[in-house]
């Protein structure tokens, strides 16, 4: 899969979203690129957080996916 497929699934599934989930995923992104900002030995912990809890906000179960 080359990184214009990807791209192309990420439109997708934002199109496909409701307003909720994509509010959950600008919210996620937003933390992701703020822990980004301490370098790649950001906080694995929080990290882990942020990701469970956007699949919880998504309904989904982390331990699922």
């Amino acid at each position: 899969m080359s990184p214009d497929d990807i791209g192309l699934d990420l439109e997708a599934a934002y199109n496909s979203a409701t307003p909720e989930e994509v509010a959950a995923l600008l919210r996620v992104r937003a933390t992701l690129a703020e822990l980004d900002e301490h370098g790649p030995n950001a906080d694995l912990e929080a990290r882990l957080r942020v990701e469970r809890d956007a699949l919880r906000a998504l309904g989904l179960n982390p331990e699922e996916v």
